[in-house]
């Protein structure tokens, strides 16, 4: 079978997809596994090739063969999403852990600031809304130094989350994309062999 640029307008193909079919084949090109593969890395939408050229017996039993493609595609991808979220969770966990020690440290020089602050809030409380402020000010006050601290001290386990995620996240896209890949060669073969029928 031979598609030119002609064919393409004759059946409404999108016009950025027509120049980028004519720079590739100025002269049209018979439509083999070769073409077609050409075709999918230049971002051509060649199934809408095949809806338009093969008879509907041809383009059902394209369908009943993509139907468990994209079927082992979507399982493929959900074992990823599932492997990337135990991935993140375990990051999460370890990152947990290892701020104990500077979120008990944070609390206990929080702790005696508020009970001192409850002291003093405590006898007032008939008069709460009015002398409330100013303690709550000292105590804000008191406390930013060691927030400050323990955000210090965090920030670098907190990149470091953040570094792995992205890591994950990146073998995520990519296994995803060998998945793509893997599933759009698939297709691309079974395409070429139903117009190989026509």
């Amino acid at each position: 079978m031979r598609l030119t640029a002609a064919m393409l307008r004759k059946y409404y193909a999108r016009e950025a997809e027509v120049v980028t079919f004519t720079e590739e084949w100025p002269s049209g090109c018979d439509v083999t596994e070769e073409t077609l593969f050409r075709a999918l890395a230049l971002g051509l939408n060649f199934r809408w090739l095949l809806y338009q050229f093969l008879p509907p017996s041809l383009r059902e039993e394209m369908e009943s063969q993509e139907a468990p493609l994209l079927e082992e595609l979507g399982r493929k991808e959900q074992s990823l999403l599932e492997e990337l979220g135990r991935k993140e969770q375990s990051l999460l966990e370890e990152f947990e852990r290892r701020m104990v020690p500077f979120w008990e440290e944070y609390r206990g020089q929080e702790a005696p600031l508020r009970e001192e602050l409850e002291r003093k809030v405590a006898p007032l409380r008939a008069e709460f809304k009015r002398q409330e402020a100013p303690f709550l000010e000292e105590f804000s006050r008191l406390e930013a130094p060691f927030w400050a601290e323990y955000k210090r001290q965090e920030a670098p386990f907190r990149e470091e989350l953040e570094r792995k995620k992205v890591v994950s996240l990146a073998e995520f896209e990519r296994k995803k994309a060998l998945s793509l890949a893997e599933f759009e060669r698939k297709r691309v073969l079974l395409i070429a062999s139903l117009i190989a029928q026509v």
